[in-house]
């Protein structure tokens, strides 16, 4: 089996050469072309002529991954609990049944999170070598079979719960929601001009927000009007679409690989290869100009860090909104549905206004950033009724910028042939990061819901101004790389010598 599934993906790999040859000669004129508009040629008319002209990316693949992904995930605890009580209206499931249902849930987010976690120690340094386009085609492969599997699942009333966990095993194989988003994140890095890698950073994360809103605001309607089996086989629909448009109309951005004369070509073999987590670790560690290797570790904590807070308030706060504000799931998927959407016009305003046309700096970026989200924050931790939970949604509208911040800073200090590295570590921890953020968040809930349910928003606090004082420390130590890069944006811009 492996040897056929390597001989796939070395006739992929052959398939594709003289794609990926024109690619790697495009890539040479863009270098050719950046090295004249150095010595003084205007970027303007070229700038222009990349703004028309039409080039598949990786915005509307994440877009429907995620659209796809929160419309499912929205009626899955009613789906197990309806299997395991064994009737359509659960409210008079009794409580032993309900809590096997939670259990079975858990094990489902165990499977679904533990072998992308091990995966993403070796996936960003291998699509360094062998393209990004097959970490996608994979994924969606996967995702596709999962949701196929699911549909019909679903469609067979009497089928076991324990059935259900099944065709986690393959959407877990997959990569998962963490991989594909480091790759599309790592593409975009490859593809994007220098002046505009943070505008179009923000533009993804923006189809990862517009995604989420759309699915939780209309995950309700479609469950009603198709069921579990024909949401499922919708996602199963739109996984495919990706895949399609993955493989026949997503250009690759890394040139062919040529293995070593005693490396066989099957570029499967080599993907859990240690060598590649010591790859990630040793160019994580290298010393860099303008104090880029402590910035790198600053920027990884800021990460890690705001990927705990986000996942371990998800479930006290769930929790948060049924219990004590009495939300219903109507209530919750509007809630959803509206901040979302205020996270994705903020970033979308945020990359447009602040980035590109203010050119405001790193520090003035995330001192906006965080200060929403700290005042944000705090009124959801002290809230009396739902009227503050909206009113701090619209505060912390700006609030996805962090992200945008953070890997724009990553990319600033590496090169090109190490963003897959650096992402990789990135992504191992952000998949560890949720298993210890639920627990520490739930302990805190647990322990304060009788006095003042919203206090692990104060957890949030504290994490999100201790990540303000590191970003500003960063910003200062690399002061000197980002005067480097006005200077060459300045170069770039002025006029032709005669």
């Amino acid at each position: 089996m492996q040897h056929v599934f390597e001989k796939s993906f070395c006739s992929l790999e052959t398939m594709d050469t003289e794609r990926k040859l024109s690619v790697q000669d495009d890539v040479s004129r863009t270098d050719q072309q950046s090295a004249i508009l150095n010595d003084g040629e205007q970027i303007k008319s070229s700038r222009k002529a990349q703004w028309w002209r039409v080039r598949p990316t990786v915005e509307p693949m994440v877009l429907l991954f995620m659209f796809s992904t929160t419309a499912v995930s929205s009626f899955v605890g009613a789906l197990f609990t309806e299997r395991v009580c064994r009737m359509k209206d659960t409210t008079g499931c009794p409580d032993d049944k309900r809590a096997e249902a939670v259990t079975l849930i858990m094990y489902k987010t165990i499977i679904e999170a533990v072998v992308p976690a091990f995966v993403a120690l070796f996936i960003g340094s291998w699509s360094d070598k062998f393209g990004r386009r097959p970490i996608f085609i994979w994924s969606f492969l996967g995702n596709t079979v999962a949701y196929a599997a699911w549909a019909v699942q679903s469609a067979v009333p009497d089928l076991q719960p324990e059935w259900l966990l099944l065709p986690s095993v393959v959407a877990s194989f997959s990569g998962g929601m963490m991989n594909l988003m480091g790759v599309a994140n790592i593409y975009i890095a490859d593809v994007a001009p220098v002046d505009d890698k943070a505008v179009r950073l923000g533009i993804l994360d923006v189809s990862q927000y517009m995604g989420t809103m759309l699915g939780s605001g209309l995950s309700a309607p479609i469950t009603a009007a198709l069921q579990y089996y024909g949401v499922y086989t919708m996602a199963a629909c739109l996984m495919l679409a990706c895949l399609l448009y993955a493989v026949f109309l997503l250009p690759e951005t890394v040139p062919p690989y040529t293995p070593p004369e005693d490396e066989s070509c099957g570029c499967c073999k080599g993907i859990f290869r240690p060598q590649l987590v010591r790859d990630a670790l040793r160019t994580c560690l290298k010393k860099r100009p303008h104090n880029g290797r402590a910035t790198i570790f600053i920027v990884i904590f800021v990460v890690i860090s705001g990927m705990l807070s986000l996942m371990g308030e998800s479930v006290p706060s769930y929790n948060l909104y049924n219990d004590i504000l009495k939300w219903g799931p109507a209530d919750t998927q509007l809630y959803g549905f509206y901040n979302n959407g205020t996270t994705a016009l903020g970033t979308l305003i945020g990359v447009l206004v602040f980035v590109r046309w203010l050119r405001l700096q790193d520090a003035w970026i995330a001192v906006i950033t965080f200060g929403c989200k700290i005042v944000g924050t705090i009124l959801y931790a002290i809230a009396p009724d739902w009227r503050f939970m909206y009113i701090g949604g619209a505060v912390s509208c700006f609030g996805g910028m962090v992200w945008v911040l953070a890997r724009t800073m990553l990319v600033r200090l590496v090169t090109m042939d190490e963003i897959g590295q650096v992402f990789a570590l990135v992504m191992t921890l952000e998949a560890i990061a949720p298993l210890l953020g639920s627990l520490i968040y739930g302990q805190v809930y647990q322990a304060t819901v009788s006095t003042l349910p919203g206090a692990f928003y104060f957890i949030s606090v504290g994490i999100f101004v201790v990540d303000l004082i590191l970003l500003l420390v960063a910003s200062y130590l690399t002061r000197g790389a980002v005067r480097e890069e006005n200077e060459q944006r300045r170069q770039r811009a002025l006029p032709p010598s005669a």
